[in-house]
């Protein structure tokens, strides 16, 4: 009977000290990938500055399409990878008033480019602070 407690003191220990280093694991990884995502977001903003900038107040600094979409590439490739999905849509509404504004299109709408820089930044903090967008009423 004696042996038979000893085994089981000994196993309930082993058992509570896996799952113990489970959860710590499993919250270092979140911890991690939260951080990650953070530092990845935080990076983008001077590119949407310098969109917001140039599309509202257009200067004779010639555009380099190719550069925009390549970054435009980049930022919607890691979106699709850590999301969030939501974000992806404003993202690709600000990009795409961002550069009518650029061109000088007579479409650009300023105060519509401003609510889809709010909505991108809204769907970004969203997601660095784990909240859920709330439906409007």
């Amino acid at each position: 009977m004696d042996i038979l407690k000893s085994i089981w003191a000994f196993l309930s220990v082993f058992v509570i000290a896996w799952i113990t280093q489970r959860i710590i694991l499993y919250w270092e990884r979140r911890k991690k990938v939260e951080e990650t995502k953070l530092s990845l977001y935080m990076s983008w903003m001077p590119f949407f500055a310098e969109c917001y900038a140039r599309a509202l107040e257009p200067t004779d600094q010639p555009f380099d399409k190719h550069e925009f979409v390549k970054k435009k590439m980049e930022i919607l490739g890691m979106l699709q990878i850590m999301g969030p999905a939501g974000a992806m849509d404003a993202f690709c509404d600000f990009c795409d008033l961002a550069e009518k504004g650029i061109r000088k299109d007579a479409a650009f709408d300023g105060r519509k480019f401003h609510e889809t820089f709010g909505r991108l930044n809204c769907c970004l903090c969203y997601e660095i602070h784990g909240e859920t967008p709330k439906k409007d009423a």
